[in-house]
């Protein structure tokens, strides 16, 4: 029997290969990139969102890059206090600024090191971290959370 190469699965593989290598490149980029210490974000009613858009308001949202390596994510501090926030997620919850920390994102959720798939809002580390990289910010006390993806445009994965 002769063998015969089946030409009809090339293109599916190629373009595997290409989108699998496109994906963990930008993976990779994700957790390298440094945003600027004051991120423009653009707020409205309905949402934030992290270019200009109709409707929206400029604002800034308090960036420090506290961890510099590879890989990195961003963790949010959270607060009651609306006095300084850059914005509010609702509730009477509003955002102070964000804190980058060695750790990756997962879908959209920056999982630090050594809190993979944790719940890191009522970890001491990271409520400390918030203060302490947002004094000014975060003097009536502050959360973290890790629900910053999304500046990346990361959907899921």
């Amino acid at each position: 029997m002769k063998y015969r190469r089946n030409s009809n699965l090339a293109i599916p593989v190629m373009l595997f290969m290409c989108c699998g290598i496109a994906l963990v490149a930008q993976e990779d980029s994700i957790h390298r990139t440094l945003l600027p210490e004051s991120f423009p974000v653009h707020v409205s009613d309905q949402g934030v969102v992290n270019r200009p858009f109709p409707g929206t308001e400029e604002r800034m949202l308090k960036t420090v890059n506290a961890f510099r390596g590879y890989p990195g994510c961003y963790i949010a501090c959270y607060s009651h206090s609306e006095r300084d926030s850059a914005y509010s997620v609702g509730g009477g919850i509003y955002v102070m600024g964000q804190v980058r920390v060695r750790g990756r994102y997962e879908g959209r959720v920056c999982n630090p090191e050594n809190y993979v798939g944790r719940d890191i809002s009522a970890a001491n580390e990271f409520t400390d971290l918030c203060a302490a990289a947002l004094p000014d910010r975060c003097r009536n006390g502050c959360w973290a959370g890790g629900d910053t993806g999304g500046w990346f445009g990361i959907q899921s994965w």
